[in-house]
C-alpha cells in the first residue's frame, strides 16, 4: 500500500510541473501573440498608408471609372485588414511602383528634352558646315590620292550617270 501511495504523490508531483510548464508555455504563447500582433498591427498600418497613397494613386492614373476605383479600394481594404502581404498585394504594388518610375523618366526626359531644345539646333544648320574644307594643289588641280574627292567631282560632272573609269 506504501508503494502505491508512493507512486501516486510521485505522479502528482509531475502532474504539477506539467501543470506549471503547461501555464508557463500558455504565458510564453500569448506574450507572442500579443506581439505578433503588434507587429500585424503597424505592418497593417504600413499597407494601409500605401494602399491610401501609392496605389489609390496609380489607379486615378490608369482607371477613369469612380465605381472601379471604389470596388478595388474596398477589395484592397479587405485584403488589408484580413490578411497579412499577398500575391495579389505584392504585384499592385510592384505595378504601382513601376508605374511611379516610368512617369519619373518620363518627365527626366521631357526636361532633357526643352534643354536641348533651348541649346538650338547644333552646328549642322546648312550644307556648308557639314562639308570639310578641300586641299587643292598650287596649280588648283585636286589631290589625285584622294579617290573619294575624285568620285564626287567626277559625279558631278556627270549628273546623268558614271563612266567607266576616273
Amino acid at each position: 500500500m506504501n508503494s502505491i501511495l508512493l507512486q501516486i504523490k510521485t505522479l502528482e508531483e509531475e502532474k504539477a510541473k506539467v501543470v506549471k510548464q503547461l501555464e508557463d508555455e500558455r504565458v510564453i504563447k500569448s506574450e507572442m501573440q500579443q506581439k505578433v500582433d503588434k507587429m500585424s498591427e503597424a505592418k497593417r498600418t504600413e499597407m494601409k498608408q500605401f494602399l491610401d497613397d501609392a496605389l489609390m494613386n496609380y489607379m486615378k492614373q490608369i482607371v477613369a471609372d469612380e465605381k472601379l476605383r471604389e470596388e478595388f479600394q474596398k477589395g484592397m481594404n479587405r485584403l488589408v485588414d484580413d490578411t497579412e502581404e499577398t500575391g495579389v498585394w505584392q504585384v499592385m504594388c510592384c505595378a504601382s511602383n513601376a508605374h511611379t518610375k516610368s512617369i519619373q523618366e518620363i518627365e527626366r526626359l521631357r526636361i532633357e528634352n526643352d534643354e536641348l531644345k533651348l541649346r538650338g539646333t547644333g552646328d549642322f544648320r546648312d550644307d556648308s558646315s557639314r562639308k570639310r574644307g578641300r586641299e587643292e594643289t598650287a596649280e588648283g588641280q585636286e589631290d589625285v590620292s584622294n579617290v573619294w574627292m575624285q568620285f564626287e567631282k567626277e559625279i558631278q560632272t556627270n549628273k546623268g550617270g558614271l563612266r567607266a573609269g576616273f
